[in-house]
């Protein structure tokens, strides 16, 4: 639980205001990626930290979870290895074609 301390620390130190959102063209039919491992572990864990600290940023938690990550049993790990499969196998469903392409950037 240190690092929900240090994560209200750091919340309330460093509140700066928005910047104004960047206008990300995204085609609205495009299929998104689908979720991995981490990223349902982390979707978890927010919402933990959300209640103790509601404040707190984006890029610290997710700097916060990468860290209770790297520190989780494999027994843990290969839960959230298993649905990340899942949502994977439903992502296929969802989307048969979908095929992943990134973008280069300018």
């Amino acid at each position: 639980m240190k690092d929900v301390e240090d994560l209200i620390i750091y919340t309330e130190a460093n509140r700066k205001p928005l910047r104004k959102p960047r206008n990300r063209k995204r085609d609205p039919s495009s299929a998104p990626r689908p979720v991995n491992c981490f990223l349902v572990y982390r979707k978890e864990k927010q919402a933990q930290i959300a209640e103790l600290c509601t404040g707190a940023n984006h890029r610290v938690i997710s700097k916060i979870v990468a860290r209770w990550w790297k520190n989780i049993d494999s027994c843990t790990r290969s839960l959230y290895v298993d649905v990340a499969k899942q949502v994977k196998q439903d992502h296929a469903i969802k989307f048969p074609g979908y095929k992943y392409a990134p973008k280069r950037k300018r």
